[in-house]
């Protein structure tokens, strides 16, 4: 099977996290670990006027990418549609992969032949499917709704334009990869081509700039109903973690519930695997160790989990170490 591992990206920043050395981290873990991934997709859409330049940010002389260098591909994009148009255009270049993860670059891969993993785990469910890691079951989104109560008219009517021209339906509920790093396989992605007609018509849609990101999410989720493609989740096989930049923690995402209040949630003997990814921020500097005791008792092997832990931690001292530092 051949795999394309797309890693959106964005080298501006507008906020306080400081994301300069996000993608160098991502390359130097996976230059570690065990892979058999075909080609690494590195997407670098341009920057929205109004943010500033990490300048550096896919200069990779620094580090050691020796094991996956032959594998890496840089495409440069339009910053259309964040990292769900990112993704959806990686797929389009690079159409001949039988399957294509997802990944955006703030997330880290924490286990060895990840992609043979999700691929087992993704022909588990049916055939036209998307592969995501958490949705929340109880969540529906209207498309037309989420844009209709949330973006100023001018945005509206500039949305409407677009799909009415298609002739799309948006009066529809449907589910929404909540936690959307994941998998998709070629013959799901023919599938999404053959609803909308090209990429192009997609990107065209994904073009409005809507104020909040997160309605891009909700297009995504949309995108794959529309296509008649399953959102599938890994909410009872693998532990998954999410960071929160507001307040600066990271959760626990397996339970339809607000995940802010997981460690608060009566255990029920629930058991996972250890996490297929996990955020950037839950190792070295950012010192979220004090979440591990509670992600104990949820795991099937934790001696697994410290190990790897311990592992790529130890990595990113040295990294944090080197000239690459934070």
């Amino acid at each position: 099977m051949r795999t394309n591992l797309i890693i959106t990206t964005y080298s501006g920043y507008y906020s306080s996290v400081n994301k300069k050395n996000y993608l160098k981290i991502i390359l130097t873990l996976l230059n570690k670990i065990k892979t058999n991934v075909t080609q690494i997709t590195i997407m670098k859409p341009k920057i929205d006027p109004g943010h500033n330049v990490h300048v550096d940010y896919y200069n990779f002389d620094t580090i050691d990418i020796s094991n996956i260098s032959s594998r890496i591909k840089i495409f440069e994009c339009e910053n259309i549609g964040i990292s769900y148009g990112q993704f959806l255009t990686g797929i389009s270049l690079n159409p001949e992969f039988d399957y294509s993860i997802f990944i955006e670059d703030d997330y880290l891969i924490f286990m060895d032949y990840f992609e043979d993993y999700l691929i087992s785990e993704y022909n588990k469910n049916e055939e036209n499917s998307f592969l995501c890691l958490f949705y929340f079951k109880s969540r529906y989104y209207n498309l037309l709704e989420s844009i209709t109560n949330n973006e100023l008219p001018a945005i509206t009517n500039e949305f409407l334009q677009k799909t009415q021209k298609y002739g799309y339906i948006l009066d529809s509920q449907f589910t929404v990869p909540d936690f959307s790093i994941g998998i998709l396989s070629k013959k799901s992605y023919e599938t999404i081509i053959g609803t909308f007609g090209c990429i192009q018509n997609i990107n065209d849609i994904l073009s409005v700039k809507f104020r909040h990101l997160w309605v891009y999410q909700v297009f995504f989720g949309y995108i794959l109903s529309l296509s008649n493609l399953k959102v599938n989740q890994l909410d009872n096989k693998n532990l998954n973690l999410f960071y929160h930049t507001p307040n600066d923690s990271v959760s626990m995402c397996n339970f339809d519930m607000d995940i802010l209040k997981w460690k608060e949630r009566p255990y029920n003997n629930e058991k996972f695997d250890i996490p297929v990814f996990i955020p950037i921020e839950f190792l070295h500097p950012y010192d979220q160790c004090d979440s591990i005791p509670h992600l104990f008792k949820y795991l099937k092997e934790p001696h697994n989990f410290l190990e790897r832990y311990h592992f790529l931690n130890n990595v990113l001292q040295i990294f944090g170490n080197s000239k690459n530092s934070f």
